[in-house]
């Protein structure tokens, strides 16, 4: 099954275009979480690094199934 080259760009666009999509909601996902919990004296950076960490995590386990 071979795809016309300019399809095969366009699905490409597609996927980047929804890859940055989901990126940019699991960032705000992860500060709107993180704003929670600084109010207990923990550093922002701290726990963004954390979280970014537990999302991409949860991401690679979600596509495991």
């Amino acid at each position: 099954m071979h795809m016309p080259i300019g399809e095969l760009v366009g699905k490409l666009e597609e996927a980047e275009f929804a890859r940055d999509k989901m990126v940019m909601a699991n960032l705000r996902l992860v500060v709107s979480v993180t704003k929670r919990y600084h109010s207990y004296g923990l550093e922002m950076a701290d726990l963004i690094q954390v979280s970014m960490r537990a999302a991409r995590f949860c991401l690679h386990f979600w596509f495991l199934f």
